[in-house]
């Protein structure tokens, strides 16, 4: 093979195999079992590699919702707490080198390259025949990712599952090298569990949870983070009429919901000899001590938020100043806004908490809180202008919209939204579009787009599920440029904009943005002076 040199170069490499990202319940369709996800083969070809998945103290997430942001709480937190830390993450929004972090900077175009070069000369010498080798796009990335994390010696990693967690590339953290054992540590968070990609995980949150649960091994700390309600909140769930509730897609009570998650998980964990499962909401407490709301004009809005410890539980928890300063109350301001990811935070918090010691890695109670409060997490309730609002999010299932929409409640309490919508073929369109329909959230119009993926629904189709559920207007649009640039003309005086559906959207719904925030410029710089 020709050696890697370019971005461009690395890119077209990718291309030559299989995107399980592309693919997912679309119209290829792909086995997800043990022979099309060899983990055994992967992690032999890891050891070519000088197992650089054992290089340093792993932070491993996994779970439907909140694993991405997760990961970047964990990060930053460990970074403010002075650790040289590896982040890898997917999918990405705007280049391949997003995935691969160190301390918050993506690799390199020319260590992306490296890296990516020396992992496929690895595999060419290894293939032997059609079945051997790296196969995918993500086993690439994964293994890049390790090994650029040993070579930049990192003092811990953060690791986000791709697809599930029992077969996915990242789960190679079991039995490490003896000579790496008195160093390594592993600690597994699973975040809120939810019906997605119920074609491949299964169509249950038991067979979900257990997919996802697949991450625990011996020896690892197994934290769970606080489930979310399928309405988002509380006062969510009271906002959704009982006929819709009633057609629900989790006929089961979110009671029920949450206890078959920490039943199933608690089975693996006895099952592998892991510790735990501790589950944050046992040992943690957390209240809004304040949440404004965003003007049409200025800053992102204060909050503030306090992470408690419940009474009688800190014997469970490693002694360390971190809980000395939760046993009291934290006073936290995330710049994550939306109160799910308190939810998140709790879980990063709990896993901090836990995992107090173990590889060597402590944090103070200072760096977890400039780390909460300068996390940054794109595609993710991104703000991209204020004037007018126009908000992108990558919400592309159920659990995620309630959010979604909670969280824009919270903020611009009253102002109509126009809606820009884009999803894939695969995602339940009927349940995330009944998702829109609150008391005290109003839809001024929808405007439907076709993502860049083979797996889109098209634009049309969007459109048509659309007014049936919600009964309001709605245009197709071929593309997000198209639909934002409609969105954008047609707006009134406070009205906001708010595009989700898939991360896919991120990126383009940025450049789209540029464009009109260019032409608006340069029309009122010609326009004569009054």
């Amino acid at each position: 093979m020709s050696p890697i040199r370019t971005y461009s170069e690395a890119e077209a490499f990718l291309r030559e195999f299989i995107n399980y990202e592309q693919l997912a319940g679309g119209s290829g369709g792909f086995r997800y079992d043990t022979k099309a996800f060899d983990l055994e083969r992967f992690r032999a070809l890891l050891a070519k590699l000088g197992s650089p998945q054992f290089c340093a103290p792993v932070f491993h997430v996994a779970g439907t919702k909140g694993k991405g942001s997760t990961c970047a709480i964990l990060a930053e937190i460990l970074r403010a707490s002075g650790y040289r830390v590896g982040l890898f993450t997917s999918p990405h929004i705007e280049s391949f080198r997003e995935r691969i972090q160190v301390n918050g900077i993506p690799i390199s175009e020319t260590d992306f390259c490296d890296v990516l070069d020396y992992v496929a000369r690895v595999r060419l010498k290894d293939r032997s025949g059609t079945e051997g080798g790296f196969r995918t796009v993500f086993e690439l990335l994964t293994a890049s990712a390790f090994l650029y994390f040993s070579r930049t010696q990192c003092d811990v990693m953060v690791v986000e599952t791709g697809l599930g967690g029992r077969l996915d590339a990242t789960n190679v953290f079991s039995n490490p090298l003896a000579d790496k054992r008195r160093y390594f540590a592993l600690t597994n968070i699973i975040t809120s569990i939810g019906l997605d990609h119920t074609e491949i995980l299964g169509p249950t949150i038991e067979k979900i949870a257990w997919e996802k649960a697949g991450i625990i091994h011996e020896n690892s700390m197994v934290i769970v983070s606080p489930q979310s309600c399928q309405y988002g909140s509380a006062e969510a769930a009271h906002s959704v009429s009982s006929e819709d509730r009633s057609k629900d897609s989790s006929a089961e009570s979110f009671e029920h919901w949450a206890s078959t998650i920490r039943e199933v998980i608690t089975q693996r964990a006895g099952q592998v000899g892991a510790v735990g499962p501790y589950f944050t909401e046992d040992f943690l407490q957390w209240s809004d001590l304040e949440i404004g709301e965003y003007t049409y004009q200025g800053s992102p809005p204060a909050r503030r938020c306090q992470i408690k410890l419940r009474p009688g539980v800190e014997d469970v928890i490693p002694q360390s100043g971190l809980l000395d300063a939760v046993r009291t109350g934290l006073d936290i301001r995330p710049t994550l806004l939306g109160g799910h990811q308190e939810l998140n935070l709790a879980g990063a918090i709990a896993a901090l908490l836990f995992a107090a010691g173990r590889g060597g890695i402590q944090v103070t109670p200072e760096a977890v809180l400039r780390g909460a409060e300068h996390v940054q997490w794109p595609g993710r309730f991104e703000v991209l202008c204020s004037s007018p609002p126009v908000i992108v999010d990558g919400a592309h299932c159920e659990l995620s919209t309630h959010a979604l929409v909670q969280t824009y409640c919270d903020l611009w309490k009253g102002r109509p939204a126009r809606i820009i919508l884009g999803v894939m073929r695969d995602k339940n369109l009927m349940t995330i579009a009944a998702a829109l329909r609150r008391k005290d959230f109003a839809i001024a119009k929808i405007y439907t787009c076709t993502p860049s993926s083979p797996r889109a629904r098209s634009a049309s189709e969007t459109a048509e599920i659309c007014a049936q559920v919600l009964r309001r207007p709605v245009a197709a649009y071929p593309t997000i440029g198209d639909a934002l640039r409609a969105a954008w003309s047609e707006r009134e005086k406070k009205e906001a904009i708010l595009c989700f559906g898939s991360l896919y959207l991120v990126g383009p719904a940025r450049r789209a943005l540029r464009n009109l925030l260019a032409e608006d410029s340069e029309q009122h710089a010609s326009s004569p002076e009054r």
